[in-house]
């Protein structure tokens, strides 16, 4: 049906690198954020988004219905919204398994990711900031021990990160550590 879609990752195996092999790809919830191969097994983070609509009359009613974040679309008398959740991932094979997600605040809209070893940064812009233009300090949502048997995700305010565990590196913030 419509919205819906299907996320895969292509694996090409370079044991004999003279001769790459394309593997089966693998089905994975979601856009891949970050691939690192941490202690020789992969650490994977992806996005998956989950879209609401609801049939409403008004912008009122779609913001009474799916809340701050919510876009009305006239022409169709739908309200519209985009929830993401952050999973982290292993392979085992040609199959994803999900070790611990993370739901991003409801409403809220992804804004900027980076990842370095087995942590992954995402900063993202608040539901009450999406259709707004207020100037503020995003959240950061900080993924860690990715790969590892207990991965974890945690929500901090940017003022937070001690700013000597702060990188850029392709005009993308990463964070080490927490102040």
């Amino acid at each position: 049906g419509e919205g819906k879609g299907r996320f895969y990752l292509d694996r090409i195996d370079v044991a004999d690198a003279a001769a790459p092999r394309l593997l089966d790809p693998v089905n994975v919830p979601g856009w891949l954020l970050s691939y690192e191969d941490a202690d020789g097994s992969p650490a994977l983070a992806t996005l998956e988004p989950t879209r609401l609509s609801r049939t409403v009359a008004s912008v009122d009613a779609c913001r009474e219905a799916l809340g701050p974040g919510a876009f009305f679309d006239a022409d169709r008398r739908a309200c519209l919204r985009i929830d993401y959740a952050v999973h982290a991932v292993s392979l085992d094979g040609a199959l994803a398994r999900i070790d611990a997600s993370f739901m991003l605040p409801a409403g809220t809209s992804p804004l900027g990711v980076a990842a370095e070893g087995s942590v992954l940064t995402l900063t993202f812009v608040p539901a009450e900031d999406v259709n707004s233009s207020n100037a503020r300090r995003f959240p950061v949502l900080i993924g860690r021990d990715l790969g590892s048997p207990d991965p974890s995700f945690e929500i901090v305010d940017a003022g937070e990160i001690d700013p000597r565990s702060v990188r850029v590196v392709h005009g993308l913030v990463i964070v080490s550590t927490l102040a």
